[in-house]
């Protein structure tokens, strides 16, 4: 029996070929918190109600134990309290800006493993719907990831120049929360002016789901348009075309059940329905853009709106402007042709502009 010998072993550690540091399998995430309350603590989606683990608390301790294989990535999350009594305690960071002046508040980390929070929050804070911000400062353990996203201070996406988008990614190749960013944005940049940012990732990043997703969009998203073959999900669950044959004009309401200006529109919308009603020529739907389907579900049983109402699905959620002119604020209301071809738009909660749009469409032949 040969062994091999120390110098080699080290040598195959370090080789390309062979590499003898692993990937954890699961991903910690623990709270040693003095005073928190007894409850449930929630692992969400930031500023959504996408739960991806639950756990309780006792005693000011809670862990959550994730598979690596599910979450391969560290995807941005946020941690939610709930109480015994229902205070719900929402938890935040207090981070300190670069330049040392001021101080940015994060309702977010990523996904990592070894996140501890060991220490008392620094302050609470019910702010008026009830909540309770659990502040956080900046001694609490995170990993590379979030200290990476911390540091940017929220100044990446608002850099204008390519070049200087190049050099923050240059510095920091390997900052998930960069791509995020960009995916966030993507709208906003033309097919090479992605590509150069994306060739500074470091190639982990570029290999990941997102990035390959990313790559993938750019490449495609040219023949993504709306027209007859565009599907969304309906209230049944199954898929459902945007665009009825027989329309030759589409009001298409992009909405969210969270959205006030959204909600508030609707009445004016309503009024609109009811002008066309029984006329096929003219057609409206509702296309939300929030992944919650029983939230929208309970805010259609409420609003009663008469007219189709679609969700969006997984595959188009990416060609979300190229299909609707969407970038990233709602309400928007888009008019559209028989083949999808854009007419009209308006972005924000606005009764004449809405009004307008239905008088342009009354003086076509309809």
């Amino acid at each position: 029996m040969s062994f091999l010998s120390k110098p080699l072993l080290l040598l195959l550690c370090f080789s390309p070929l062979f590499s003898c540091e692993q990937k954890p399998k699961t991903i910690s995430v623990k709270g040693k918190i003095p005073g928190l309350p007894d409850g449930k603590v929630l692992l969400h989606e930031p500023f959504k109600n996408n739960i991806y683990d639950s756990t309780t608390s006792r005693n000011g301790e809670f862990a959550f134990l994730l598979s690596a294989e599910t979450y391969p990535e560290p995807i941005p999350v946020s941690l939610r309290h709930v109480a015994a009594d229902g205070n719900i305690r929402d938890f935040t960071y207090n981070v300190k800006m670069n330049n040392g002046s001021a101080n940015w508040v994060y309702g977010d980390f990523m996904l990592e493993d070894g996140t501890v929070f060991s220490k008392k929050p620094v302050s609470e804070m019910k702010v008026p719907d009830g909540r309770i911000l659990y502040m956080f400062d900046s001694t609490t353990q995170f990993g590379r990831q979030t200290q990476l996203m911390h540091k940017d201070q929220q100044t990446f996406y608002k850099t204008g120049s390519i070049a200087r988008l190049k050099q923050k990614i240059e510095a920091d190749p390997y900052a998930f929360h960069y791509l995020y960013t960009l995916k966030e944005r993507i709208w906003g940049f033309s097919d090479a002016q992605f590509k150069t940012l994306f060739a500074a990732f470091d190639k982990e990043v570029q290999d990941s789901k997102t990035g390959k997703e990313l790559l993938s969009f750019v490449e495609t998203r040219s023949s993504k348009k709306l027209n007859h073959t565009t599907e969304l999900f309906g209230l049944d669950g199954r898929k459902t075309p945007v665009l009825e044959k027989d329309a030759k004009y589409t009001m298409v309401i992009l909405w969210a059940y969270w959205c006030g200006p959204c909600r508030a529109e609707i009445p004016t919308l309503k009024t609109i329905y009811t002008r066309f009603a029984g006329k096929p020529q003219v057609d409206m739907v509702s296309v939300t853009v929030d992944a919650d389907e029983a939230k929208w579900k309970q805010a259609l049983a409420a609003e009663k709106m008469p007219w189709k109402q679609l969700r969006i699905t997984p595959d188009a959620e990416l060609y979300m402007h190229e299909l609707f002119s969407y970038t990233n604020a709602i309400p928007v209301v888009i008019l559209v042709d028989q083949q999808g071809k854009l007419l009209k738009r308006i972005e924000g909660s606005d009764k004449k502009a809405l009004l307008d749009m239905a008088d342009y469409i009354a003086q076509q032949d309809v």
